[in-house]
This record gives structure tokens, C-alpha cells and sequence, in this order.
């Protein structure tokens, strides 16, 4: 079986993961040596705050550009969401937008348990009851289960650290098997170790698990459409005296999106009010058994009769002084209005 959910309350906040960038977009810059995680539930809840709002969302003059980029991006992936196919079955998700009644709170739980599974939790639908304010809400599960479970090993070396994996290999108890699991991998491209493309087959035929080894492009898009542009119609399936190993995959990451806090609307008839906590939680395995994908994303508003917590985030000038106590004047002072002076990432 594959790895459960874990419970509410597990998930490693994405500021705790140095190497790991999680991104509402797959346009962004693809640097050596760093995870990249994208998920589509980010742009479902934003997609269904615009519905609420009548229109794409427009941020009061005075936002950042970085939220103003985070709109956009947000903005581009919510144009490529209800395609065809659209991104996202109906079947698997829940995206709903509202004010933050008891009715709806308790309407959206009751959606997620009759489409989803009463074993799903909604541990980012927090939100207390407050008529008053809105509240965006998504989550999506995947379970995309082999029919024939993979091979496990734990000697696997990935860049020098050991970690566990799955494939096919032949073992004397198993070797009935290596037919079955070769034949559940078709082999899209292949022109070296370190350059192949591998569809694995799941009991869920529309959906699919691919795996590719490639040089990364210039940005995340651009890796993920070098990998898409080598699946091919009637591709072979693996040869079962072949060796395929893929490492196990298992994180749980809560995204919050605090560049958007406190952003005034200038939608009709929301002018004035602002968003406030937008995170999304991406929990993911992939092993022997199958991938399992529970997300969820949610935008509360910023209740502006509270008082909002301070922030104290230096992304715009700021000035830095020196000065010796007592003394009229500092003997350094230096006002930062671009990164020159600037230590870079």
C-alpha cells in the first residue's frame, strides 16, 4: 500500500526546506541542485475566489511587485486549468469560495466526504465561523494505485546519500514477477543513463505517473515540457531483464503564501478588504505500491477590525545606520533602494 496521508497538523513548513522551492506556477527559474514542487491546488482555490469576486482578482494601487507577479502567476495557470483536458477531473478535487458561515464551512466538508472519502481530512479548513468574510478553499486527491507492487530496495545512492527505492531487478523469490512489473513501464525515450523518459502504468489509465531523467531548462516549464514533448504513441514497454530503480518519494509541505498578506482588493464591491492567510499543503508519496497525492489549498480574508500581526520584512528600501550613543549623528548611514549593495542568493 501506499503511504497514508499524514495526519493534520505533520507538514513541514516550505521556509524549513532550504533546497526545496515550492512554487503556485511552473514559470519560474530552474537553478542547480534545488527541488522545485508544483501543485494545481494553489490556482483551484484562487480560481474560485474569482469566481466569488466576479472577475480576475485586481490588487488596491500599492502592492508589491512580488505579489503582483503572484497574481499573475496565479492568474496564468488558472487560464490553462479547465482545458481540454482540463488539469484537474471533477471527480478528484473540491473548490469552493464563500462567506464563512457555519452553512458553508459545513457544506464544503460534506462535498469533500461525499466525492473525496469520509477518510479525508480538511485540515487547512480551519477557518472559525465569520459571516462577515470570505474564505477560498480546494483539495484535491490522487490515489494511482500498480497493479503488480514494484520491487523495494534501500541501497540506493542518490548523490552520496542512501535512500530507499522501488523498481524491477530480479530476485529468486520474486522472479515470477519481473514480467508483470516490466510490462507496467512503457519506455517513451531513452538515449542514455543520465537521459530517459518512463511512464509508469497505474490502475487509473487517464491519469499518468512519468519519470525523467533530463538536464533541467532554463525554467521549471521548460524541464516539464522537455519531458512531455518525448512521450510517444506505441512506445515499448520495458524489457523485464532491464533495471529500473527510482528512488521513493515522501514529503508533506505547507506553502504559505505571505507575500499576498494584507493586500487590499479593488474588485467591485470588495473594495477595501484584503486577503489574509493563503497556504497550501502538498502531501505526496510515490513507492512500490502507486502515488498518492492529497493537496489543499486555502485563502482566508484579512479581517480588518483585528489588529494584524506586524511584519517587519525588508523588501523595499530601508535604510541602515550606525551611530555611536550620545553621538548627533551616525557614522554609517546607507538608505538600500536596489540589490547592488546586496549580498545575492
Amino acid at each position: 500500500m501506499p503511504h497514508a496521508a499524514a495526519p493534520p497538523g505533520a507538514p513541514v513548513p516550505a521556509d524549513q526546506l532550504p533546497g526545496t522551492h515550492v512554487t503556485p506556477d511552473l514559470d519560474v527559474p530552474h537553478p542547480q541542485a534545488e527541488n522545485l514542487v508544483f501543485c494545481a491546488t494553489a490556482t483551484l482555490a484562487w480560481t474560485a475566489l474569482c469566481r466569488l469576486l466576479g472577475g480576475p482578482v485586481l490588487l488596491a494601487p500599492g502592492a508589491s511587485p512580488v505579489a503582483a507577479a503572484i497574481v499573475s502567476a496565479l492568474d496564468a495557470t488558472a487560464g490553462r486549468l479547465f482545458g481540454a483536458p482540463p488539469l484537474v477531473d471533477e471527480t478528484s478535487c473540491v473548490a469552493r469560495a464563500g462567506a464563512r458561515t457555519r452553512a458553508f464551512l459545513d457544506d464544503v466538508r460534506a462535498e469533500i466526504a461525499r466525492k473525496l472519502g469520509d477518510d479525508v481530512a480538511a485540515s487547512l479548513l480551519d477557518a472559525g465561523e465569520a459571516p462577515d468574510l470570505f474564505v477560498a478553499y480546494a483539495l484535491l486527491r490522487k490515489v494511482l494505485r500498480f497493479a503488480t507492487p514494484f520491487a523495494t530496495s534501500r541501497d540506493l545512492s542518490f548523490r552520496g546519500t542512501p535512500v530507499r527505492s522501488f523498481g524491477n531487478w530480479f530476485t529468486e523469490e520474486a522472479a515470477h514477477l519481473l514480467a508483470p512489473r516490466a510490462e507496467q513501464v512503457t519506455v517513451h525515450h531513452y538515449t542514455g543513463p543520465e537521459h530517459f523518459t518512463l511512464e509508469l502504468a497505474t490502475l487509473t489509465p487517464d491519469d499518468r505517473v512519468i519519470v525523467a531523467r533530463l538536464p533541467p531548462g532554463p525554467t521549471f516549464a521548460a524541464t516539464v515540457a522537455s519531458a512531455l514533448a518525448t512521450l510517444r504513441v506505441g512506445a515499448a514497454p520495458l524489457d523485464a531483464e532491464e533495471r529500473l530503480e527510482i528512488p521513493a518519494i515522501r514529503f508533506d509541505v505547507l506553502r504559505r503564501f505571505d507575500e499576498l498578506y494584507g493586500c487590499v482588493l479593488g474588485n467591485p464591491g470588495f473594495t477595501g478588504r484584503a486577503l489574509g492567510d493563503f497556504r497550501q499543503r502538498i502531501d505526496f508519496a510515490l513507492d512500490e505500491a502507486g502515488a498518492v497525492l492529497v493537496s489543499e489549498a486555502e485563502i482566508e480574508e484579512l479581517d480588518l477590525a483585528d489588529e494584524p500581526p506586524r511584519r517587519f520584512v525588508c523588501d523595499g528600501p530601508f535604510l541602515v545606520a550606525l551611530q555611536r550613543r550620545g553621538a548627533p549623528i551616525p557614522y554609517l548611514a546607507a538608505w538600500i533602494d536596489n540589490a547592488e549593495l546586496l549580498v545575492p542568493a
